[in-house]
């Protein structure tokens, strides 16, 4: 049995092997386009209508880059980086104070978009309970959250295009 926010289910064994294969195959997928994460970017990594062919080695240096990108933007828009992984292509930055006992953080991922690549930044927003922080449920939080995102998404884009030095 699996309880999650207060409501238990029960969990049949074949469903539980089945899920997880299908978990595996979906990270096997996203790693293999680039990881995981909104703003559509990158021509670059967009397959030629023309001739059929897919991106190669293209995709992952495009990859590589916005996620370079999104360190620069981590390192300088947030009160820095908490835990970064290259190789799965995601930044997550310390958490900063938005309000008395209100705290934010950020998670950057690189991911595919249509056919293409980009990045999806989510700030996570947790709320003090005692001594404890408990997260705040997405839907209270999204448009809060979703023009910070979005600013952070595009500043990416901008340093990836531009380079290290782009504007705010």
């Amino acid at each position: 049995m699996v309880s999650h926010r207060g409501r238990n289910y029960r969990v049949n064994p074949s469903a539980t092997s089945f899920a997880t294969v299908l978990l595996w195959a979906v990270v096997v997928v996203v790693a293999i386009a680039g990881g995981f994460g909104c703003t559509g970017f990158a021509d670059e990594v967009r397959p030629d209508e023309t001739s059929g062919t897919q991106p190669s080695d293209d995709g992952l240096q495009v990859a590589q880059g916005l996620y370079e990108a999104m360190v620069v933007v981590f390192e300088d828009d947030t009160p820095g980086i908490e835990v970064s992984h290259a190789e799965r292509l995601t930044v997550i930055s310390h958490f900063e104070a938005v309000d008395d006992g209100r705290r934010r953080r950020f998670v950057g991922r690189v991911v595919p978009v249509g056919s293409g690549i980009g990045v999806r930044i989510t700030a996570e927003y947790q709320n003090q309970v005692g001594a404890q922080w408990e997260d705040e449920p997405r839907e209270a939080v999204e448009q809060e959250a979703a023009p910070v995102e979005l600013k952070m998404a595009r500043r990416v884009e901008r340093v990836y295009h531009r380079g290290p030095d782009a504007g705010q």
